[in-house]
Order: C-alpha cells, then structure tokens, then sequence
C-alpha cells in the first residue's frame, strides 16, 4: 500500500534533455510489501529466490508476481486477474517489479486506450498514477542505467504522438548501448513521422538486417518512393 502522504516531484536531467515532470507519490516498501526487485538482475529470476519455500519453491521473485498478477488478459487489456479492474494487478506488479518491461508497456498501452476510448474508459478503473510516473519509478529506485526502460518510454510517446520526444528516449537508449531490432525499427518509425524519410530509412534497413518481421515500415516507406 502506499503510505507517504506527501507527493514527490522525480525530476530526470540527462545530457542534453530534460525528462518530463509529473507528480507521483513514492512507494514506501514496509512490513509485507513485496519488493522492489529489479527485474534485469539475474538473481530474481533464479527458482526459489530470497528463500521461498512450500508451494512457491519452484517460483523466482519475478513470476511469483506475474503468475498472478500479470496474465494475458491484463497484457490484451480484457480484464484484470484478481478483480474486475486491470489498474489494481498493474499496480501491484510496477510496485513489486518497477522496471518489469511488459507491466511497464501495458500500463502505456492501458493508458492510450483509456484516452482513446470512452467505453473502455467507463469500464475500467484509471490507475492511480499516469504511465509518467511509473517509467519514472523504475529509473529512480533502480538507477538511470536502463536502456531497455527509456526504449518502452520512448514508444510512449511515439503513442501520445510526441516524436521528438520519443526521439529523444530511444537516442538514450541507444547510448547506453542497447541494440535491438524494435529500437531500430520505432526510430525508423519515428523519424519517418517527423518526415526525415533518411534516418527513417537508415533504421529501417538496420531493423529489417536484425531480422524484425513486421513489414510496416518498409510499406510505408516504399509508398514514399
């Protein structure tokens, strides 16, 4: 449960950027709350972590969470796993697991649709913070060294419609040596949205050398030719 009773302004300054300021309250981790654990740490996804025993022995710090709290219906967004509302597991995964990449890109997808969709937002429950504050969570309790976590916060905004913004997430991402086919392939996106169809097209080629299998991209580019 959160306890402080007092709102906390995260305020990320990297070189050359500075990151979105949002009011969040930070989680206080008292007597049986359940984490926070890194979810790239090695150790939390090892069978019987931090000494659980009886029927979760064969569980990690990770999946004890996401077995349930986190199943296909809450990443679809149908509907939540222990109650009716999807915003209640989500919380409780991102307070357990702050940087778990999955939690982390449903909770921006839940919020998209729940700005997008008058029905959905009727009948699901709004999560008690914005997806904002929740990137923001992962990179304060676990340090700024997550290139994977900028990467999910840069296809954020490239949902909200904030390229340049969602440029500026992905060239953090890259420079702390993250190499993926997906980043590639939502720069080139990206850039092709900010019409600079050259960089889009550099990154397209990279994407698809990676083996991405979407073909989205390369269509709309071949549609500029």
């Amino acid at each position: 449960m959160l306890k402080s009773l007092f709102l906390s302004i995260f305020i990320l300054v990297l070189p050359n950027y500075t990151y979105a300021v949002v009011q969040c309250e930070p989680v206080t981790y008292g007597d049986g709350q359940y984490g926070p654990y890194n979810y790239y740490d090695s150790k939390n996804h090892i069978k019987g972590a931090g000494g659980v025993t009886g029927g979760l022995k064969n569980e990690t710090r990770i999946t004890i969470v996401t077995k349930y709290h986190l199943n296909s219906n809450i990443v679809r967004l149908t509907k939540g796993q222990t109650g009716t509302h999807i915003s209640g597991d989500l919380d409780y995964t991102l307070r357990a697991l702050p940087n778990h990449p999955v939690a982390l890109d449903t909770i921006s997808r839940f919020e998209i649709r729940q700005a997008s969709s008058p029905d959905f937002k009727a009948k699901q429950k709004a999560m008690p913070y914005s997806a904002e504050c929740y990137f923001q969570r992962a990179l304060k309790i676990f340090g700024y060294n997550q290139p994977q976590t900028y990467m999910l916060w840069g296809l954020h905004k490239y949902r909200e419609k904030k390229y340049q913004e969602a440029i500026e997430y992905f060239n953090k991402a890259e420079s702390l040596g993250f190499n993926s086919a997906d980043l590639a392939y939502y720069f080139g996106l990206t850039y092709l949205k900010l019409g600079d169809i050259n960089k889009a097209q550099k990154y397209s080629d990279i994407a698809y050398s990676m083996g991405y299998q979407l073909p989205g991209l390369k269509k709309m580019l071949e549609s500029k030719q």
